[in-house]
């Protein structure tokens, strides 16, 4: 009656093609994988020399607590490499999610990079003025 299956097989789509987008503008994420409304991003600390976050810094968190702090909420995990090592976000909204509400998790999942990445190069940089 809700057409359920057929909206998350429109909106799956939708939100994977957005989050690649994100994905070629943003250098701290590696991967962007999932099925349906289920997809899990990569995070790396350095894309072109292959250098992954250290677990102490707690990246998929940092960038999960500022998207709650801008208003959306994902699931950030650790590990996901070896047990140990590899950061992650799960993004997984609701089954009868909309594209308007896409465009808001998109953006407000843009916005967060942006201020994640600045702040990890911030830190990068005080690490080697050192």
């Amino acid at each position: 009656r809700d057409r359920v299956l057929e909206n998350v097989k429109e909106q799956s789509f939708y939100l994977f093609d957005r989050l690649l987008e994100l994905k070629q503008k943003h250098t701290c994420i590696s991967d962007v994988r999932g099925r349906g409304l289920l997809i899990g991003m990569e995070l790396i600390k350095d894309c072109e020399r292959d250098i992954l976050f250290n677990p102490s810094e707690k990246a998929a968190e940092t960038l999960n607590v500022i998207a709650m702090e801008l208003g959306a909420v994902f699931y950030p995990g650790t590990g996901s490499i070896d047990g140990i090592n590899g950061e992650h976000l799960i993004i997984s909204p609701p089954l009868n999610v909309t594209k308007k509400e896409i465009e808001e998790i998109v953006s407000i999942l843009d916005e967060s990079l942006s201020i994640f990445e600045g702040q990890f190069r911030k830190d990068e940089a005080y690490e080697i003025a050192k």
